[in-house]
């Protein structure tokens, strides 16, 4: 096993950008329990973008920042502020996509942080949620420990909705003539839920 990084890429798992037609619910949940971005990388639309964040780990400095927020949206939204460091393709409210962003923000513990105001303006709630929890889910474990990244249940419901490619019939299964109905690859929902 490999140790994980402290700076990596994330997109959204709800980011338009991906075919999730052309993918199995299977491969979704890999790339979204590990966030290895080569696993998201060739199921994007051809000719279409994905916003992509370029986060590091919370420093050490600003983690009791991080934690006195008490309610957990509260605390991803810190984890997304002090942990984008840049954002490739924002789609911004005015329909002009920036092709690279980096928060102004404001210093803390030596660190430049996006303000709530730029968090905001530039970002979905959905985006700083998940990408907040995945970036404070990431932070302060030990680099050996393998870790799974959970996903909120609002977008599992949202990514329940999109449609997958069906699940590819076996060797064995192409031989056998069974009268037997298939069975339907289930959601990513579905999945979380059992």
């Amino acid at each position: 096993m490999s140790m994980r990084e402290e700076r990596f890429r994330v997109v959204s798992v709800l980011d338009p950008a991906i075919d999730t037609a052309a993918m199995l619910v299977k491969q979704m949940i890999e790339y979204q329990e590990k966030r290895y971005y080569p696993l998201i990388q060739r199921f994007f639309k051809p000719g279409e973008k994905p916003t992509v964040f370029h986060v590091r780990e919370i420093p050490r400095a600003l983690w009791s920042h991080v934690q006195a927020a008490g309610d957990k949206s509260e605390v991803w939204k810190r984890a997304f502020r002090c942990g984008v460091e840049k954002v490739e393709d924002v789609y911004n409210k005015d329909g002009v996509t920036t092709p690279e962003w980096k928060p102004v923000g404001v210093r803390l513990a030596d660190k430049t942080v996006m303000t709530d105001e730029e968090c905001d303006e530039h970002f979905a709630p959905h985006e700083w949620e998940e990408i907040g929890a995945v970036i404070h889910t990431h932070s302060f474990l030990h680099r050996r420990i393998a870790v799974r990244y959970p996903l909120l249940s609002s977008c599992l419901e949202l990514l329940g909705q999109r449609p997958y490619r069906p699940a590819e019939a076996s060797q064995s299964t192409v031989t056998e003539t069974t009268n037997a109905d298939p069975s339907a690859e289930t959601s990513p929902a579905q999945t979380a839920n059992a």
